[in-house]
Formats: structure tokens, sequence, C-alpha cells
């Protein structure tokens, strides 16, 4: 029975560290992809402070100019506002992208290590059904002779 136990024991183990292990790589390529949502992110963010800073520039010229400049000068505003509401977006979009990825990458693991434990189990059953399949249809087989042998005789 120890035996058994040790054996369980280092099965469990192993398992562990291979989904140790998966999980620092997951880890790793989701790193890798939140550098490159932040880089974007930050060149999103430079373009948003552009579009405020053309934004503000319309607004200037909007002012100098007596009759249109009060509607260019909002729509300068709105601009930047627009240009500053896309950046905290990606910023928002990317983290929520990081923590999308890390929870498939868990789910990931945990749905190989579930393969892993239960597809001996789901053979074996399998196995089972397709030898007991031919022995039900002998039975089966038999049983209507025996009835044709009860209602006909032995030389039906």
């Amino acid at each position: 029975m120890s035996k058994d136990l040790e054996g369980f024991k280092r099965g469990v183990r192993a398992d562990l560290q291979l989904i140790w292990a998966g999980q620092a790589d997951g880890n790793k390529r989701i790193d890798e992809i939140a550098r490159r949502i932040e880089q974007q992110s930050s060149r999103i963010e430079e373009q948003g402070e552009q579009i405020a800073e053309q934004g503000q520039q319309i607004a200037e010229q909007g002012q100098q100019i007596a009759e249109q400049g009060q509607q260019i000068a909002a729509q300068g505003q709105r601009i930047a506002e627009q240009g500053k509401e896309i950046a905290q977006s990606m910023r928002e979009t990317a983290r929520i992208g990081r923590e999308v990825v890390a929870l498939g990458d868990q789910m990931v693991g945990r749905l190989k290590q579930f393969d892993k434990r239960f597809g001996g189990f789901i053979d074996a059953v399998i196995k089972e059904v397709n030898q007991r399949a031919p022995i039900d249809r002998m039975e089966r087989l038999e049983e209507r002779v025996r009835k044709l042998e009860e209602e006909r005789g032995p030389a039906a």
C-alpha cells in the first residue's frame, strides 16, 4: 500500500511541477503581450497628446475667427477629450487583455491536467463497453434460441 501511495505522491508532484512550469511559460507570454500592449498604448497616448495639441490649436484659431471661432474651439476640445479617452480606453483594454490571457492559460493548464488524470479512466470505460457489447449480443442470441426451442422444439 505504501508503494502505491509513494507512486501516487510522485505522480502528483510531477503533475504539480508540470503545472508550475506551464504557468511560468504562460506568465512569460503574458508579460510579452502586456509589454506590446503597453507600447501600443504609449503610442496611442502620444497620438492622443498630438490630437489634444491639434485640438488646442484649432481652439486658438477658432477664437481668432470671430464668427466661426466658438464652433471650431468646441470641436477642438471634443477632439482633445476623445484622444485622451481613447488612450485611457486602450490602457484599460491592455489590462483586461492581460487578465484574459492569464485566465485562458490557467484554464488550458487545468484542462490538460484533467485530461491526463481522467483520460485513462475514460479509456478503461470505453474498453469495458466495447468488450461487454459482444457478450450482450451473444446472451440475447442464446435467449432467442432458447425461446425458439421452447416454442418449436429442439429442431427449431
